[in-house]
């Protein structure tokens, strides 16, 4: 049972290396978009980079 769970580990560790490439992208956009546009920017933008940066 736990060699299963082991393999399925192996299996998805492309995804999970792409994961935090992913979150840092969406950060990443985030930044430039307050900071290009801040009047348009909302909530979501300034709460992903908040709590993106820790």
């Amino acid at each position: 049972m736990l060699w299963r769970g082991i393999r399925e580990i192996r299996r998805r560790r492309p995804l999970l290396r792409l994961l935090p490439l992913a979150m840092g992208g969406v950060w990443w956009w985030a930044v430039c978009r307050l900071v290009d546009e801040p009047e348009r920017a909302g909530s979501v933008e300034g709460l992903v980079v908040t709590g993106g940066g820790g």
